[in-house]
């Protein structure tokens, strides 16, 4: 039987390599691209210029027009690395979207694996809930001998009518605010 948290991590990691792959891919691309973009300045410039020269008969038709053709072809090559970083994102959409669509078709399982190692949780919080209890209760007891004897001394005094009830603080009062866990504590302990 194979393990859904494997399969699962295994997935998400397939489909982050993939990203990150094409991401390295399309930035090589733009620094290509910006390369290609400010060399096409100067040839553009360049091309302005001997333009220019052409008109004034200053070189050579042929000069001008093999200008025209580095410009062109740097133009198209802008082009064909534009088209290629398009592709590129539909590559990496259409890869990341398959391993999506393999972690759905595992989801059912998932969620279920997941419910079970909750419930594997809860019973932990209910066992320490039970243990904690407990100990309080241990507690309650070590504070009832600690008490022992002012209860005695006060329902003696109560019997000789030395004073009308016994006075003693009730646990709660005492030890209450130790043994209250809050939803602070709780959420920093969680």
């Amino acid at each position: 039987m194979k393990n859904i948290k494997k399969v699962i991590t295994g997935l998400l990691n397939k489909a982050s390599d993939a990203s990150t792959s094409y991401e390295l891919a399309l930035e090589r691309k733009q620094e290509e691209l910006v390369q290609l973009q400010l060399h096409l300045q100067d040839e553009q410039v360049k091309l302005k210029d001997y333009h220019k020269l052409a008109l004034l008969q200053q070189i050579s038709e042929q000069t001008y027009e093999e200008q025209k053709q580095v410009v062109a072809s740097m133009t198209n090559k802008i082009q064909s690395i534009q088209l290629e970083m398009q592709q590129i994102s539909i590559y990496r959409t259409e890869d990341v979207n398959a391993v999506i669509a393999e972690i759905q078709a595992n989801k059912a399982e998932m969620n279920m694996a997941q419910q079970v190692e909750i419930q594997v949780i809860k019973e932990g919080i209910a066992e320490a809930k039970r243990e904690y209890l407990q100990k309080l209760s241990e507690l309650g007891e070590q504070y009832d001998s600690a008490i022992k004897e002012e209860g005695l001394l006060q329902s003696f005094l109560v019997d000789i009518g030395k004073q009308p009830n016994v006075y003693l603080p009730y646990k709660m009062e005492i030890l209450g605010a130790g043994a209250t866990v809050s939803i602070h504590e709780v959420e920093n302990n969680l």
